[in-house]
């Protein structure tokens, strides 16, 4: 490994102009591709089997939350993504966002502790 390789860099430039460029957009209504749709509803009625089924109550609440937290979470990464790619940011969220919400959601709500049946929907 050279040095380059090895030193530390400053990423606070990089992110001081992506927030610029998501501050100065306007309030979007954003919807799902037809695609990402039916890999949201998958999701949807999964987490929703799963909360149903669940016997503590403390995970059903976390559970039937998730839906949401998804679609926020897919927003803000097509926002991003776009902000960062330099290119406008469209009003449909892609597939590929919802994947990226799906997983993450997962990951942060259930930890090693993931359900099959809900990451099965991804």
């Amino acid at each position: 490994m050279s040095e380059e390789d090895s030193g530390s860099f400053d990423i606070t430039p990089m992110l001081s102009s992506l927030y610029t460029k998501i501050d100065a957009l306007p309030a979007l209504k954003m919807e799902l591709t037809p695609e990402a749709k039916r890999l949201f509803t998958a999701f949807y009625n999964a987490t929703e089997d799963r909360r149903v089924a669940e016997p503590k109550q403390g995970i059903r609440a976390m559970v039937g939350k998730m839906p949401e937290k998804v679609g926020k979470m897919a927003a803000i990464i097509h926002t991003l993504t776009c902000a960062f790619n330099g290119v406008e940011v469209s009003l449909q969220i892609p597939k590929s966002a919802v994947e990226a919400a799906i997983k993450f959601v997962v990951i942060a709500q259930l930890g090693e502790k993931r359900e099959p049946s809900v990451e099965r929907a991804c």
